[in-house]
Formats: structure tokens, sequence, C-alpha cells
């Protein structure tokens, strides 16, 4: 019976790693938190020993029924693959299946089959599901990727901060934010934010948001160019889609009310609107998982799943 079903949904990002245990019918066991588990920043090696110490916290020494690993960088090469494969061979009794982290949100909507899901948490993408085949709209990485991520607004708050240094541009609520946060110049502390690396630099992104939201220009230019960024894309996406989708929207940019509200209102004229889930983007990980070894109803699986959180 699906309520005696022990399994593991996984929620990696470019930040933090999420792990839930649960019934098949979504009563939540425990919960394990983990760094990054990106494998294009911390390689495979690494990532699978990351994955089989949260889970192993979680079970201990019985292995769960099944394991959905929705994780960040995995649509990269072989990257699934090898993961799934080095997960199947630490617990070869259990289901195993391993996506990228975007298929935990498309599986965190409110109805089962086609759905798209954007990202914008320290990286950005936007997927569309579209009769069982999965499509990608950005989601290069960091180094290519442009609008849209906590990664990119960092970095242009501590360029434009730079730049205000150098007398290039006026000094604002923005740049005198991002060096009270570096505790230095941003010159001076240059050294260091390279040393620090990805998400160092995304957390910039809440001061981004916050100073625009206070009328700061410049932030508010940064805010306005990842908003066209993300329009672009939801605009291909309904080509592939096919219609005016919902869209499931997870990450950590989506916390701030003021970004959502720019961007929804940027999507209204696209005739698309924007879904936040009301559980983690975990949620979905777990609704995967669990139909690795049955049939679940989604409506009563959400309804203990939130019960326990």
């Amino acid at each position: 019976m699906m309520d005696k079903k022990r399994v593991v949904g996984i929620d990696a990002g470019g930040t933090k790693t999420e792990f839930l245990l649960c019934s098949g019918e979504g009563i939540v066991y425990g919960r394990a938190l983990r760094g990054t588990g990106n494998p294009n920043d911390i390689g495979i090696d690494a990532c699978v020993e990351m994955l089989v110490g949260g889970i192993s916290e979680l079970c201990g020494k019985e292995a769960p029924d099944a394991v959905f690993a929705g994780i960040s960088g995995a649509g990269s090469g072989d990257n699934a693959k090898r993961i799934r494969e080095a997960l199947c061979a630490a617990y070869p009794n259990t289901a195993v299946e391993v996506c990228t982290d975007a298929s935990n949100l498309l599986a965190s909507g409110r109805k089962d089959g086609d759905s798209a899901a954007l990202i914008c948490g320290t990286g950005t993408a936007l997927f569309v599901q579209k009769d069982g085949v999965e499509h990608r709209v950005g989601g290069w990485g960091y180094l290519f990727d442009r609008g849209g991520s906590a990664y990119d607004l960092g970095r242009d708050a501590i360029r434009a901060t730079l730049a205000a240094e150098e007398k290039l541009i006026p000094e604002g609520e923005l740049c005198r934010r991002v060096r009270e946060s570096l505790g230095a110049d941003a010159h001076a502390a240059l050294a260091e934010i390279y040393k620090n690396g990805k998400a160092y630099i995304a957390s910039f992104a809440k001061i981004v948001v916050e100073s625009a939201e206070n009328g700061d220009a410049t932030a508010v230019e940064i805010v306005n160019e990842s908003i066209r960024a993300l329009c672009k894309r939801v605009a291909k996406a309904k080509e592939l889609y096919g219609d005016r989708p919902e869209l499931i929207c997870g990450g950590g940019l989506f916390n701030s009310k003021y970004f959502s509200s720019l961007l929804g209102k940027a999507l209204e004229e696209q005739g698309v609107s924007l879904y936040i889930p009301e559980h983690p983007q975990v949620f979905g990980a777990c609704v995967r998982a669990a139909k690795l070894v049955g049939s679940i109803n989604k409506r009563s699986f959400a309804e203990n799943f939130g019960k326990a959180l």
C-alpha cells in the first residue's frame, strides 16, 4: 500500500539542497538540508556523496522505496545519467530517477499533464512540458544566461558599484548598500568576491530588488532588464506550449512581492498568469518519487504534505 512506502524527494539548487522523506501519500517523516548540489559546480562525485549523505541521514540503514532527485545542472551532458547510475549502485532495490530541478517545479502545479515552469533562483531557466516532452528555454548556466537570476542581479549590482566608484555612473542607495555588505569599497573587495564565487555574488540580488523598490534608478534598470529578458523567454515558451500557459514559478526571487508583481504585470500583456505554489519546490520531487512506486491522488497528497509542514 502507498501509505507504507517510504520515498525521498530531493530539490538541489545552486545554493542549497533539500531532502524530504515521506510516505507514498504525502505524509512527511523528516527533512535534511545540504549545500549546493549542482554537479557543474562541485563535480559528479561530490554531488553523489552529498546526495547519499542526505538520504542516509533521513533513512538510516533502511533504503527508501523510491528516490527522485531534481538537480540544477543535471541537464548538462550526461550528468543525470551518471548520478542516477551512482544512486542505483548505492540503493540497488530502490526506484531512482534523476532530472533537472525544473522537473520538481513542473510537478508542483495544480494539475498533472502539460505545464510550464520558470525558475528564478541562483540561476534561471524556463521549461515547458507538452505532450510528455520537456522543452527548455535558457538555463545555459550563470556564465551565459542573461536576466532573471539572482546571480545576474548580484553581478550587475557589484558592476554598478565598481562603476560608481570610478565616477562612471551616479551613486545611489544600491551602490552604498553593496559597499556596506562588502565591508569595503568594491575595488578593494574584488579578490574576495572572486574567491567566494557564484552563490556569494547571487546573495546581492536581495539588495538590488529592495533598492529598486525604494526607487534607486540603477537598481530599477537592473531589475527591468531582467524582466524584459524573462518576457522574451516566455514568448518563446508560448510558441512551444501552443496556448497561454499558467506559469509555475519557483526560486528565491519570487519571495519578493515587488519582483513577482512586476513580472506578473509584464506577462499579463502576453496573456500569461503566474502561479507561485504554496509548497516548496521539493514538494514536486516528492510527488515524482511517489509516482515511481504507484499512482497518487495529487490533491490528498498535497493536503497531507501541507499538514506536516
